[in-house]
């Protein structure tokens, strides 16, 4: 009786020993299986991109500079896009609005381990230059045209937008209308002014969900009386009066000279006299 007693109490005291050295052992087993390992080199996940000034529609190249066995990339744009693959590559995005976007780059080895990165990349419209080219002076009454010429900063002209022209007075101008810009970014108005005197004129461009707006400098145009007939009228006067001039002028000379010259008369008796 006293054997079986010590017996249990022995099993007793030994018992929580044996849980604890099993359960660990069980623990260990379950983590092989439930939890990821490491792998012998360290992933690390890191990219650039260019250019650093991005503009909507701009083409954006994301290069891949992580290191470690790298089993999958999974890119995310900010925008919505994603690009998943089982191979290194590097990247191209383009933005169709302008905003501020979260790149984000995660890498992963064949243990589920992972290395993310990410970087907010800003993205603006393209800024644009308008000009206005129109006449310096015109007749009173005559109609011109004002012509203004829209480009973006790579200097290449931007089509199928409005343009619309202003005359200036002071501090206040009123709409003269608007054009829309051709293929090589022009865009046209026909004018009629009323009254004469120096007008002042500005083009505006508005800007879109792509391109900045831009304005023009001013442009001034003498309007008066059509004075083509009267110069012309005047040079003919001019060619009359040095014409008339000019005779005036020979024939007194011709005068001049025939009173110099003596007569045949006088020349005889000249002779006479000097025999």
């Amino acid at each position: 009786m006293m054997r079986k007693f010590v017996v249990v109490m022995v099993f007793l005291a030994l018992l929580p020993f044996y849980c604890f050295v099993y359960s660990q052992e069980a623990v260990v087993a379950f983590s092989w299986f439930s939890f990821p390992r490491q792998s012998d080199n360290l992933l690390v996940a890191n990219f650039t991109y260019s250019p650093n000034d991005v503009t909507v529609n701009q083409v954006v190249h994301f290069y891949d500079h992580s290191s470690g066995t790298i089993a999958r990339w999974l890119w995310n744009f900010g925008d919505g896009a994603t690009a998943n693959t089982t191979v290194r590559e590097n990247k191209t995005h383009v933005y169709a609005t302008l905003g501020n976007y979260l790149v984000s780059l995660t890498v992963f080895d064949d243990f589920g381990n992972s290395s993310f990165v990410e970087a907010v990349i800003l993205v603006r419209k393209v800024n644009t230059t308008l000009s206005l080219g129109l006449p310096d002076s015109v007749p009173q009454g005559a109609s011109f045209t004002l012509m203004a010429v829209l480009k973006d900063e790579y200097d290449s002209p931007v089509d199928g937008v409005a343009v619309s022209f202003f005359v200036v007075d002071g501090l206040s101008e009123s709409s003269v209308g608007f054009g829309l810009t051709d293929p090589i970014g022009r865009a046209s108005i026909s004018y009629t002014p009323q009254g004469s005197g120096a007008l002042q004129f500005r083009a505006v461009f508005n800007g879109t969900d792509v391109y900045a707006g831009a304005s023009s400098g001013l442009k001034i145009v003498q309007v008066g009386y059509d004075l083509v007939p009267y110069a012309v009228l005047g040079s003919v006067l001019v060619l009359i009066m040095s014409a008339a001039l000019a005779y005036v002028r020979l024939k007194r000379r011709r005068e001049e000279e025939s009173e110099e010259e003596p007569s045949p008369e006088e020349d005889e008796k000249e002779k006479e006299e000097e025999e």
